[in-house]
């Protein structure tokens, strides 16, 4: 029960935390839109950092949404097997990805040499346009554009990872790099030459785990990326930053025809989409002591047990119980925890916001680390070009894929807005 605050005591909390609410750190870099925070009313409003005045004894949570999750892009509902109209509360299959709404909408800008903002007809380069970069205006990062053209930039061009202790790290020389010749530090050591500063920028990188799967929309297929800002986008496999915990020979990439996050070895060639920006904040957990745990960072509040298990008043108890997807659907929609009643199952983006990339078994994020099978995880999101599987997250190493969602039992972890 909210118990009121005299505004005097409101104000006062306020000035003695300078920083929480007015420093740098804790505002959005975006170009050009700024991130959507919900208000108790359930509607997003731009660039609103909440003050959550609550009972002394249990301080709320402050999302200060420094890590937006983007829009999956789903908006059918599914059973079983097949498309179906979204149901209504209390009937099979509610609380599926494309009920909940309002989320991060997913926006474009097209760039020219320099960072010049072009229009939304610009053509691309191989058209004789001057397109040869895409922003994200969400999360702020400059992303190249293939070509078909043949050279450094050339979309079926493969680099193998580039492993620190080889001996030759490719070939690059007044900004020449081209396919078997490239290791992806030579080809980006390419883009950045002087004789070449593609874009007019010398600071360009490979994306994160987590900045790639950005780009992921859900409701797309054959690739998965959008491409009316990312064209040339291949059908295939594209390197990240990041190594995998268990073995750093193996690095983390995404299958861009359908969006799993899978495992590949170093030497192994792969394609590469480059990136330039700040990189993506981490998620900032804070555990609430009450069997919830909430990320500043995103504005989401997880559950801290796995569905199944029981919150004693200081740690999760007996055993996680194993459900179908729709089953989880629902148990997560009935879940009544902590005085909330507004649980969910997370969709796939919400549920790679708990992935630790340096952990392993569980890939985990620490405060879930006692309570994380590593094992299955659903989410809420449908696979996109089978309408009877579900996308989940296997939390021994981290890895993304899609399962038969009445034949295959998972893990749970329920997931709710912090709204207020």
């Amino acid at each position: 029960m909210k118990k009121p605050i005299l505004f005097c005591i409101g104000l006062f909390a306020w000035i003695s935390l300078p920083g929480l609410l007015l420093a740098d750190s804790f505002r959005p870099t975006v170009v050009k839109n700024e991130f959507l925070v919900q208000t108790a009313e359930n509607k997003a409003q731009p660039g609103v950092l909440m003050l959550l005045l609550d009972d002394p004894a249990k301080p709320p949570p402050y999302p200060a949404v420094t890590l937006p999750v983007l829009d999956t892009g789903q908006t059918r509902c599914y059973d079983n097997t097949q498309e179906i109209t979204c149901p209504k509360p209390g009937e099979p299959f509610y609380g599926q990805d494309a009920q909940y709404q309002p989320r991060v909408p997913r926006s474009y800008t097209k760039l020219g040499q320099g960072g010049i903002e072009l229009p939304d007809n610009a053509s691309h380069i191989d058209d004789g346009g001057s397109w040869i970069m895409t922003r994200d205006d969400v999360t702020g990062l400059v992303w190249e554009v293939k070509t078909e053209d043949e050279g450094l930039r050339n979309k079926d061009n493969t680099y193998t990872w580039y492993d620190p202790d080889a001996d030759n790290q490719g070939t690059q020389n007044g900004g020449t790099c081209i396919g078997s010749e490239c290791d992806t530090y030579s080809f980006i050591q390419a883009l950045n030459h002087p004789d070449l500063e593609f874009g007019g920028f010398s600071d360009w990188r490979l994306p994160t785990r987590r900045e790639l799967c950005s780009l992921i929309s859900w409701d797309k297929y054959d690739p998965v990326m959008d491409t009316d800002w990312f064209p040339n986008t291949t059908s295939e496999t594209y390197w990240t930053y990041s190594t995998t915990a268990s073995d750093t020979n193996f690095i983390w990439m995404i299958l861009s025809t359908a969006g799993q996050v899978a495992r590949s070895h170093h030497q192994v060639g792969r394609h590469v989409l480059a990136v330039y920006g700040d990189f993506l904040p981490n998620s900032n957990f804070v555990d609430n002591l009450d069997g919830t745990v909430t990320d500043q960072a995103t504005g989401l509040m997880w559950q801290k047990c796995s569905m199944g298990q029981t919150w004693s008043g200081t740690e999760c108890i007996e055993n996680p119980e194993i459900l179908t997807w729709e089953q989880a659907l629902a148990e997560a929609e009935e879940l009544e925890f902590a005085e909330y009643h507004d649980w969910r199952l997370p969709n796939i983006n919400e549920l790679q916001t708990i992935v630790d990339g340096t952990e392993h078994n569980p890939a985990v994020y620490t405060l879930f680390a006692e309570d994380t099978e590593p094992n299955d995880y659903w989410s809420s999101t449908t696979f996109s070009n089978s309408a009877n599987a579900a996308w989940h997250v296997h939390f021994e190493h981290g890895l993304v894929n899609a399962s038969d969602k009445s034949v295959s039992k998972y893990y749970v972890r329920a997931v709710r807005t912090v709204t207020n």
